[in-house]
């Protein structure tokens, strides 16, 4: 059994003919577009990272900022392959 995580096609490196220069510059909209959303993830993540005395919350903020980082980079090499 497969991971629920795991795409049972293999995703396309670059829009292909089938797709055109539309999609393309759509998909680089998109990418673009969750990146600012990262933005603010990891922002709201720091806020209260910096504020809290408590190390757990401290450690879980981030962590979830480091995640968001780490999106946020795949999102650029991917978006860099195209």
């Amino acid at each position: 059994m497969k991971p629920k995580w795991e795409f049972a096609l293999p995703l396309p490196q670059s829009p292909g003919p089938h797709l055109g220069k539309g999609a393309f510059r759509a998909s680089k909209q998109i990418f673009h577009s969750i990146n600012n959303q990262l933005t603010i993830v990891i922002g709201k993540a720091a806020l209260p990272a910096s504020k809290t005395n408590d190390l757990g919350t401290r450690q879980q903020c981030e962590e979830i900022g480091a995640a968001a980082q780490k999106i946020s980079q795949l999102l650029n090499e991917m978006a860099a392959g195209q």
